[in-house]
């Protein structure tokens, strides 16, 4: 969709309705050259900015169209407010050497990444009884932002703040959950789906709105209701990532309000289920292309089409579409898909994960 055209801010147009003006006022004819037509175009060049102004300052009153900081006051009219930074958790394991008796690690002892320096702290005390040497605790990054995402297992592993017997920290799983600022793209979504959250009938789109409103780093949220009574819920994170446990339990208490879910509803948040694929395609190429170049710009092709269907859940991964893609490079005259070998349907509780793109070249052909 395309913003409408409040105001007509094509120069030639404006300049031809000038010069007439001029033309009938003065009963006189201009031609190009003339001290009163470059004032005309001197004038019609201002008059452009100011409509280009009008214009823009018209497109900021619609959700579609609109930017921060106008989209956040026409998020006021529904009460929505744009979604603050939020900080990424991992689950870390603790070591300690025996001999201990009921040891207690407190909440808020902080560990370090190796590489990039972001700091966790323990989001609760921890307690080992005297025959346990290891647990396991959620951590919280220190400071709000997605930069604390993305944090492989071992890749956490200082310790800032030493306690007795505790000798070692590692994380378990990749750090998640951090966000930075809602961006418009995802504000715009929430603003929209809004209204259908004024009532707690339980709509697909007011459960979205609920979850979406949880964590700024989700990125969509599938619906499923298996059975009567029974709501599924599975947020999606940006790159499609799945959410971790952290997550979860945001969404859990973001939409088990008495206020958002009808009395009669349970509600369950799940992460996605990955459904894996690999895409190979073998190109016939038109006779004298270079194959280096068109593997490259295919692999690029197939590879934005890849991270397209990671972006929502429910997405299928079409064959047809892959053949379109690739065949939109130059020098391409036909296309094989060994990978996947028909198309792939995703449901709502699923998300199309691409494990790798193979491109190479089989043959030539003349046009």
């Amino acid at each position: 969709m395309e913003a409408p055209e409040f105001i007509d801010i094509d120069p030639e147009t404006i300049i031809r309705e000038i010069k007439s003006d001029y033309e009938q006022m003065t009963g006189s004819t201009l031609y190009p050259g003339q001290v009163e037509q470059l004032l005309i175009n001197a004038l019609a060049y201002r008059e452009v900015l100011l409509r280009t102004q009008i214009q823009n300052a018209a497109t900021q009153n619609l959700v579609a169209f609109s930017s921060a900081p106008f989209l956040d006051f026409l998020g006021d009219l529904v009460g929505v407010k744009r979604l603050p930074p939020s900080k990424a958790f991992v689950q870390v394991k603790m070591k300690c050497t025996p001999g201990h008796g009921v040891l207690t690690i407190p909440k808020g002892i902080r560990i370090q990444a190796n590489n990039t320096g972001e700091v966790f702290a323990l989001m609760e005390d921890v307690t080992l009884q005297a025959d346990e040497d290891e647990k396991t605790a959620s951590f919280v990054s220190v400071n709000n932002g997605a930069q604390a995402n993305g944090l492989n297992p071992g890749e956490i592993s200082i310790i800032l703040d030493p306690q007795p017997y505790l000798f070692s920290v590692t994380n378990i799983n990749t750090s998640t959950g951090g966000s930075n600022e809602e961006s418009d793209e995802a504000l715009r979504e929430r603003i929209t789906l809004a209204p259908q959250s004024f009532s707690n009938a339980g709509s697909r789109g007011a459960y979205a709105f609920f979850a979406r409103s949880a964590n700024a780093a989700i990125m969509d949220v599938g619906i499923t209701s298996p059975l009567p009574g029974q709501v599924n819920i599975y947020p999606l994170m940006k790159d499609g990532e799945l959410p971790s446990q952290a997550v979860l339990d945001q969404v859990k208490i973001a939409c088990s309000d008495e206020k958002v879910r009808p009395l009669t509803d349970t509600v369950i948040v799940l992460p996605p289920t990955a459904k894996s694929y690999q895409i190979d395609v073998d190109l016939t190429l038109i006779t004298g292309a270079l194959s280096s170049e068109v593997i490259a710009m295919v692999h690029d092709k197939l590879i934005n089409y890849a991270s397209s269907r990671k972006m929502k859940t429910g997405l299928d991964v079409v064959i047809e579409k892959i053949i379109g893609e690739a065949m939109k490079v130059d020098s391409v005259y036909e296309v094989k898909v060994n990978s996947p070998l028909s198309t792939i349907l995703v449901g709502e509780d699923q998300v199309a994960l691409c494990s790798g793109v193979n491109v190479k070249v089989t043959g030539y052909s003349d046009e």
